[in-house]
């Protein structure tokens, strides 16, 4: 009888296993199938105001490599990026804006490592795309530089302004010509550009924003025109490789220098940037 039992309990045993296995496995199975519909689809969420919509919140994925900002969501306008909707899309590598957007937030298209290429449809009223860049309709402000669009890069002529944070965090930028007419460069315009060589800046600029040039490990070479009238806060601070910075202003008279302007920052303490007053380029 024992010895009976002993084998019932043991076919019961194995019995449950297989039965445990084959759930496993159906379970893996299906897993695997949502897992990949969900790869390919991105995260999106928007917001209502009024009888429009605006893009609060997208997350990609690794599949996901384009994405088109719809024109109409639940029947109604898709009007404005939001703060950092887009921000951090680690894996996106093209956007496309559509015809109704008239607003987009400064943080909305930041620290996006792989994008190449912004488009804009040629029905949009307010923005406009030149060779993948995102500019004002005008084209006298350049509002987003994609961090993968190109090493070395010509501003073209008519931008008078870099929108605050046009390229921040573009690690891939190595090289930057200024067109004659720019006047502003906005706050964190090129902040942590750690590939950056120089900032050649031209004559008849006007103002450098907080943050202009923070942290842009690799410049060796910084021209600061007379014309300038304001460096904001940390404007260059820890441009650890710069020898001095030309300033075409014989001294710092009519000059507006924010806080930690030309420090290089250290474990333990900060050191002064030397500045050579009266240069030339």
């Amino acid at each position: 009888m024992k010895k009976n039992r002993n084998g019932r309990n043991f076919l019961r045993m194995l019995a449950l296993m297989t039965a445990f296995a084959s759930l496993l496995a159906f379970t893996s199975c299906d897993l695997s199938k949502i897992m990949s519909k969900s790869s390919s689809q991105a995260s999106v969420k928007y917001k209502a105001s009024g009888s429009v919509y605006s893009l609060y919140r997208f997350k990609g994925t690794s599949k996901l490599l384009k994405f088109a900002v719809p024109d109409f969501y639940a029947g109604k306008p898709v009007t404005a990026l939001m703060d950092f909707s887009l921000s951090n899309a680690q894996y996106l590598q093209e956007l496309t804006i559509g015809k109704n957007i008239s607003s987009i937030d400064v943080w909305a298209i930041t620290n996006c490592p792989n994008l190449k290429s912004i488009k804009v449809s040629k029905e949009n009223r307010w923005f406009k795309d030149i060779n993948g860049v995102l500019y004002t309709k005008s084209g006298d402000k350049l509002l987003v530089f994609p961090n993968m669009n190109t090493t070395g890069f010509i501003i073209p002529d008519g931008v008078k302004e870099l929108a605050a944070n046009s390229f921040y965090k573009c690690g891939n930028l190595k090289t930057v010509k200024f067109p004659a007419g720019l006047q502003i460069v906005g706050d964190r315009a090129f902040m942590k550009c750690e590939a950056l060589k120089a900032a050649d800046l031209p004559d008849g600029l006007q103002k450098i924003g907080r943050d202009g040039f923070s942290y842009c490990h690799a410049m060796t070479y910084v021209y600061v025109p007379a014309s300038v009238t304001s460096i904001g806060d940390y404007g260059f601070f820890d441009a650890t490789k710069v020898p001095a910075i030309k300033m075409g202003h014989k001294s710092e008279k009519d000059l507006t220098l924010g806080t930690d302007w030309k420090y290089k920052k250290d474990v333990n303490f900060n050191s002064e940037i030397p500045v050579e007053w009266g240069a030339s380029r």
